[in-house]
Formats: structure tokens, sequence, C-alpha cells
């Protein structure tokens, strides 16, 4: 264990790595699974619209999380996992307050289901390679940082 760290490895970990499983979902995926959500009945007065959905949920979420990395001591082992953190963090959300809050007002307005697969297609064209590199990089770091920090890593399929 690296002598300049001021938070317990495990929280670099939780903080930088675990909690961008929050955003893992991204683009078609993250419209698909909002879709799961709400036909599940998980629609309440804040999250009643797609737009609602996220700007309540996933934006205020993701903006919170990237304050927590941000407020951590960026020792030499933990900075590479911190920096890879904030910048996936970053793009994901200039896209949710961009192209994806522009897909969630088309579905809450009803647009031809047709027009809304079309500018998702187009937002995974754009987006999704940048957001996939962005996303294995960090993990990629983080799985080192782990294993290097005796942090156990269970992997889900998605």
């Amino acid at each position: 264990m690296s002598c300049n760290l001021i938070h317990r490895p495990e929280e670099y970990f939780d903080k930088a790595a675990l909690n961008t499983n929050m955003i893992s979902r991204f683009g078609g995926s993250y419209f698909h699974t909002y879709q799961k959500y709400i036909k599940g009945g998980g629609n309440n007065a804040s999250f009643n619209s797609c737009e609602k959905y996220l700007q309540n949920y996933s934006i205020a979420s993701a903006e919170r999380d990237l304050e927590k990395v941000k407020g951590l001591y960026p020792g030499t082992e933990a900075k590479p996992m911190i920096d890879a953190s904030i910048d996936l963090y970053t793009f994901v959300l200039q896209s949710y307050k961009t192209d994806h809050l522009e897909i969630a007002r088309m579905i809450d307005k009803n647009v031809a289901a047709e027009s809304i697969n079309q500018a998702i297609r187009t937002l995974d064209e754009k987006s999704y390679a940048n957001f996939a590199e962005k996303y294995d990089k960090l993990w990629n770091i983080a799985k080192t940082y782990a294993k290097d920090n005796g942090i156990q890593v269970k992997e889900m399929p998605f």
C-alpha cells in the first residue's frame, strides 16, 4: 500500500470506479433500461417522464458521484484511476445533457418510434465507441488498482 494515500484503497476504488456502474448504460442501452423501468411500474412524480428520469436521477446521480471523485486526494497510486473516472463522468454528463436529453424529449412527446430509433442509432454511432473506450480504460486501471490493493472485484455480466 502506498504511503501517500489519504483515503483507504477501497474508498478510492468505490468512488472512482465502482460508482460508474450507475453510468454503465449509455446510448441505446440507456433508453432500453429506461423503458424497462417504466414498464416495471417505476414511475413516480419525480421520474414520470424520460426527461425527468434523466435529469432527476441519471444526471443528478452522475454529478454527485463526479464531485465525490473530484474530492479524492489524487495520490500517485490512485491518480490514473481518478483521472480516468473524471474523464468518463465528464463525457457521459455532456452527452446526457445534450444528445440523451434530446432523445428523452422525443420519447416524452411520443415522436414516431422510427424517428426515436434513428436518433438513438445516431447517438450510438456518434458516441458509443468513445464511451466504451473511456469506460474500458477506467476499468482496466481499476482492476489493476484493486488487485494491487487486495480489493475483491466481482464482475457482473452486462
